[in-house]
């Protein structure tokens, strides 16, 4: 996802908060409502294009194209 530097830094922590869970999870360590990968996948995905299509930056960016 192209975007301005808030919204690719927010996506980036997203997906390393999901990774280091899904690790926690295959570990045995925490075991959070069982949830598939890609679930959590698509969930991030919706999240950040709703970020992005509701930036004022990423939109300016959009529009320069």
């Amino acid at each position: 996802m192209m975007g301005c530097k808030k919204c690719t830094t927010i996506s980036g922590w997203l997906m390393l908060l999901a990774g280091i869970a899904f690790l926690l999870q295959n570990l045995n360590i925490w075991s959070f409502w069982n949830l598939q990968w890609y679930t959590v996948l698509f969930i991030l995905w919706g999240a950040g294009s709703l970020a992005h299509s509701n930036c004022a930056d990423c939109q300016a960016m959009m529009k320069r194209r």
